[in-house]
Protein backbone atom coordinates (compact mmCIF):
# COMPACT_ATOMS: atom_id res chain seq x y z
CA UNK A 1 0.00 0.00 0.00
CA UNK A 2 2.63 2.55 -1.23
CA UNK A 3 1.31 6.03 -0.49
CA UNK A 4 -1.37 5.02 2.26
CA UNK A 5 -0.76 5.81 5.94
CA UNK A 6 -3.19 3.90 8.70
CA UNK A 7 -4.69 5.90 11.82
CA UNK A 8 -7.30 5.11 14.24
CA UNK A 9 -10.96 7.00 14.49
CA UNK A 10 -12.61 6.81 18.08
CA UNK A 11 -16.45 6.97 16.83
CA UNK A 12 -18.68 6.51 19.58
CA UNK A 13 -16.40 4.16 21.73
CA UNK A 14 -15.44 2.10 18.61
CA UNK A 15 -11.75 2.14 17.44
CA UNK A 16 -11.73 2.34 13.23
CA UNK A 17 -8.64 1.62 11.14
CA UNK A 18 -9.01 4.86 8.73
CA UNK A 19 -6.79 5.01 5.33
CA UNK A 20 -4.85 8.07 4.27
CA UNK A 21 -4.78 9.33 0.06
CA UNK A 22 -2.00 11.42 -0.36
CA UNK A 23 -4.29 13.52 -2.25
CA UNK A 24 -7.88 12.01 -2.10
CA UNK A 25 -10.80 12.88 -4.65
CA UNK A 26 -13.22 14.95 -2.45
CA UNK A 27 -16.16 13.23 -4.12
CA UNK A 28 -15.14 10.38 -2.80
CA UNK A 29 -14.54 11.65 -0.11
CA UNK A 30 -18.28 13.04 0.48
CA UNK A 31 -19.86 9.85 -1.18
CA UNK A 32 -17.79 7.90 2.23
CA UNK A 33 -18.78 10.69 4.46
CA UNK A 34 -22.28 10.39 3.57
CA UNK A 35 -22.81 6.62 3.41
CA UNK A 36 -21.37 7.30 7.37
CA UNK A 37 -23.82 9.71 8.34
CA UNK A 38 -26.94 7.88 6.36
CA UNK A 39 -25.80 5.21 8.64
CA UNK A 40 -26.06 6.78 11.74
CA UNK A 41 -29.13 7.13 14.01
CA UNK A 42 -29.72 11.35 14.32
CA UNK A 43 -28.56 11.27 17.84
CA UNK A 44 -25.27 9.97 16.42
CA UNK A 45 -25.16 12.40 13.93
CA UNK A 46 -25.72 14.87 15.91
CA UNK A 47 -22.89 13.69 18.51
CA UNK A 48 -20.63 13.39 15.52
CA UNK A 49 -21.24 17.50 14.96
CA UNK A 50 -20.72 18.00 18.42
CA UNK A 51 -17.74 16.29 18.54
CA UNK A 52 -16.52 17.75 16.04
CA UNK A 53 -17.06 21.42 17.30
CA UNK A 54 -19.62 22.33 14.94
CA UNK A 55 -22.84 22.39 16.78
CA UNK A 56 -23.16 22.72 20.68
CA UNK A 57 -25.17 20.22 22.44
CA UNK A 58 -28.17 22.09 22.27
CA UNK A 59 -28.25 21.82 18.26
CA UNK A 60 -27.29 25.55 17.20
CA UNK A 61 -23.84 25.70 15.64
CA UNK A 62 -20.91 27.06 17.11
CA UNK A 63 -20.13 30.36 16.63
CA UNK A 64 -16.79 30.47 14.11
CA UNK A 65 -19.63 28.15 12.06
CA UNK A 66 -22.27 30.39 11.87
CA UNK A 67 -21.34 33.08 9.46
CA UNK A 68 -20.71 30.06 7.13
CA UNK A 69 -23.68 28.12 7.29
CA UNK A 70 -26.43 31.07 8.19
CA UNK A 71 -27.42 33.77 6.11
CA UNK A 72 -25.98 37.31 6.67
CA UNK A 73 -28.44 38.81 9.80
CA UNK A 74 -30.40 35.40 9.88
CA UNK A 75 -30.18 33.34 13.57
CA UNK A 76 -29.48 30.15 13.09
CA UNK A 77 -31.85 27.53 14.10
CA UNK A 78 -31.42 24.51 16.03
CA UNK A 79 -30.81 20.72 14.52
CA UNK A 80 -33.27 18.18 15.61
Amino acid sequence: MAGRQLASSAIFGQIQAVKFEPNPDPRILWEEASARLDAMTPEERKQTFVDAGILTPKGRLTKPHRDAFSPAGKKAKKVK
